[in-house]
């Protein structure tokens, strides 16, 4: 049985309430709810798809350090908080800039599995969508913003770009760390 995420609750939420207003013949207010909902869909499925990065990424760094603190501090303060948005190019179709973070083995090892999966590659386009979406939402006025999408569209990029979050997780899970390099302390020490 699949879990039921937040966003497939929220969506869940709002089609109940669309379906009594209908019912009760309210198709003005149905109307407004379903405008200002499908704006709200779009923002909690970026701002969940960002917890789950974050999150994953700093399960990462705490598996490679074993859970070392000051490791995971650093990186947190670093390469986490308020940097999301600078992980993706939001104009691409791919997640190439946001590989290439980890390293070119992870990268070409990522890009090559996307490449031969056609469910994959879509779902990579549709999370792209929709961080591409939620930065023209938020820039862009949200009041008066107009949303081409309807809530059943928003929420089956969700449901596709779910996809991804998987996959990165195994990827970060799996991927072999195979050739670490010993950094010297000091490096000008070594160069006598």
């Amino acid at each position: 049985m699949a879990t039921v995420s937040i966003i497939d609750k929220l969506y869940a939420d709002h089609k109940a309430v669309l379906e009594f207003l209908e019912k009760h013949n309210e198709v003005s207010l149905k109307n407004i709810a379903d405008d200002r909902f499908k704006k709200l869909l779009l923002l909690a499925a970026a701002s969940y798809f960002e917890f789950l990065i974050q999150d994953l990424i700093l399960q990462f760094v705490s598996r490679q350090t074993n859970a070392n603190t000051v490791v995971i501090s650093i990186v947190k303060a670093k390469a986490v908080d308020r940097q999301y948005h600078t992980y993706f190019d939001w104009s691409s179709r791919n997640a190439n800039q946001f590989f290439a973070l980890f390293g070119s083995e992870f990268s070409e090892a990522a890009k090559e599995k996307v490449a031969n999966d056609s469910e994959l590659e879509e779902s990579v386009r549709a999370f792209l969508e929709i961080g591409k979406t939620r930065n023209a939402l938020t820039h862009q006025n949200i009041g008066n913003y107009f949303l081409d999408k309807t809530a059943e569209e928003i929420h089956g990029l969700y449901t596709k770009a779910a996809r991804f979050i998987v996959f990165l997780s195994s990827q970060l899970q799996d991927f072999p760390d195979t050739h670490p390099v010993p950094i010297p302390l000091n490096p000008a020490a070594n160069s006598e």
